[in-house]
């Protein structure tokens, strides 16, 4: 049980005392008696009302258990021949601090990591610790199909991923990044559609035609010619895949021109050579561009 005491003086105009003076108590703003009481631990007052002693003062009680700590109350001041005083919306209770058992957990840590702990925001095992780069990703306005990159030190920027490019990056072998783009790796560029299929050549001069042959498979036999490609036309291309089973070798017509490139061709069971062939409508220009053994 706790109670807030109210004290005051019954006065006349002059500012004498008066005694004997009626002092009720009610709720503010009305005529509803309040509960009101003598001393600290006593009685209620009968009527919620109380006297004025000889010096004019006069004193009750209000208990925390009767009202919430926000009630307001009215007193009314009374006495034959003298001008009745009404004083409303008077704050008796006193602010209270209110102690609940889990604040009293807390009130007794004796330091702010202890505290954490009971407010179960430790950090590193509640919650996340402070980071700069956290906090710059946090800043970031996120979108679809975009992803973060670093600009720098703790700062982070939005760039675009699309659909697509998540597959391709999600590739785990080159053959897959490969079949994503749509091209086809050197060794496997042949296939049912080349113009000049796997033959044997004989020895002698051989030429290909820039109309039909862009891309050609010769399997060499003996010692053979390439010749002069037929059909020039600028910015034709012939891509040659060239297999020797032996030793053989392979010369170029004198009109395809190496500009003193490496033009010798691979030998052994599994050797394979790649020659680039294209003419500006005049002349032809070639390069051996790989060599597989």
């Amino acid at each position: 049980m706790a109670r807030d005491i109210f004290q005051g003086a019954a006065v006349d105009g002059n500012g004498r005392v008066v005694s004997g003076a009626t002092i009720t108590v009610y709720l503010a703003g009305g005529t509803t008696l309040a509960t009101a009481y003598a001393t600290e631990a006593g009685a209620a007052l009968t009527g919620s009302a109380t006297t004025s002693g000889t010096d004019g003062k006069f004193e009750f009680w209000v208990d925390h258990a009767d009202y919430a700590l926000t009630q307001r109350f009215k007193i009314t001041i009374v006495l034959t021949d003298y001008v009745n005083k009404t004083f409303d919306d008077i704050a008796i209770y006193q602010s209270e601090t209110i102690t609940t058992p889990f604040i009293t957990t807390l009130l007794d840590d004796a330091n702010a990591a202890t505290a954490q702990a009971t407010l179960g925001v430790l950090p590193g095992t509640d919650v996340q610790p402070y980071d700069a780069l956290l906090t710059a990703i946090a800043a970031l306005t996120t979108a679809a199909n975009q992803t973060i990159y670093s600009t720098g030190s703790d700062t982070v920027a939005m760039t675009a991923l699309t659909a697509w490019a998540r597959t391709f990056i999600a590739n785990t072998t080159a053959a897959g990044g490969v079949a994503d783009l749509g091209i086809l790796e050197l060794n496997n560029i042949w296939t049912a559609n080349q113009n000049y299929g796997a033959v044997t050549l004989t020895d002698g001069a051989t030429a290909l035609d820039y109309a039909t042959d862009s891309l050609a498979t010769l399997a060499l036999a003996e010692n053979t010619t390439l010749g002069d490609p037929s059909n020039k036309v600028a910015g034709r291309g012939i891509l040659l895949l060239v297999t020797n089973g032996a030793t053989w070798t392979l010369s170029f017509n004198a009109a395809i021109d190496f500009s003193d490139h490496e033009s010798e061709v691979a030998s052994g069971a599994t050797a394979r050579t790649w020659y680039f062939i294209w003419t500006d409508g005049t002349y032809n220009y070639a390069r051996r561009i790989w060599i597989d053994n």
